[in-house]
């Protein structure tokens, strides 16, 4: 079940980054620190569960922005696209955060906080897909070799 989670978390981040392609928001409060674990993760330099953390709260700003806005202009596809386009400029670490969140849980390297925090997001971007992850943790539960979806 949790292989096939982090098979739809993956597809659901390249949802979010295709879905997120541009908002105006004001810009957030410690961006730098942001651009720094972003430096981090480009440099492939050890990062920290706090680091993970942060990662966790980019994402999670990231998947409020695109909610406010497919919301709100949800009536209005040409303002829906040109504001998920901003949204997509303003979370330009998005792609590369979810990547190294990815990479560390495939290696066992969150803390039980951050695996929490994973967990959280996964299911968060399945309902943003329009899937239940109930039913699908039941459905893949019941099937033969759920573990090798």
């Amino acid at each position: 079940m949790k292989k096939y989670l982090k098979c739809i978390a993956a597809s659901a981040a390249l949802f979010l980054t295709a879905a997120a392609p541009s908002m105006s928001l004001v810009s957030c409060s410690g961006s730098g620190s942001y651009d720094s674990v972003a430096e981090k993760v480009e440099n492939r330099d050890s990062l920290s569960q706090k680091d993970y953390g942060r990662m966790f709260d980019y994402v999670d700003e990231a998947m409020d922005a695109v909610d406010n806005v497919s919301e709100k202009y949800k009536d209005d596809p040409a303002k829906l696209q040109t504001e998920m386009a901003a949204v997509n400029e303003k979370y330009s670490h998005l792609e590369s955060f979810v990547n190294a969140i990815t990479e560390a849980d495939n290696r066992g390297k969150l803390d039980k906080d951050n695996a929490s925090k994973l967990e959280r997001l996964q299911r968060r971007m399945l309902k943003m897909m329009g899937l239940d992850p109930d039913e699908l943790m039941k459905a893949t539960e019941k099937a033969p070799d759920a573990e090798n979806i």
